[in-house]
């Protein structure tokens, strides 16, 4: 498997983790280059760190507050959906 597929692989494991662990969320993040670009599928785009931290804090955040089950952690607080 190369790089770029390891990479892909971690990502979308990780995804799966972010709305409930701090860390994994981190960890999605740490895998764009500081001057990365994304484009969601919204349209959005976002360049830099500190857009793609926004965008992923928001994109999980909205998956958390979707779940009825789980607890999720966002800023050091546990929101129970």
């Amino acid at each position: 498997m190369s790089e770029k597929e390891q990479t892909i692989n971690q990502y979308f494991q990780l995804s799966d983790q972010a709305s409930k662990s701090q860390a994994a969320l981190h960890s999605i993040i740490e895998l764009f280059a500081d001057d990365a670009e994304i484009f969601s599928a919204t349209g959005e785009t976002c360049a830099g760190t500190k857009a793609i931290t926004n965008f992923f804090h928001r994109l999980f955040q909205s998956q958390c507050e979707a779940q009825t089950s789980l607890s999720c952690f966002y800023g050091g607080q546990s929101l129970q959906g």
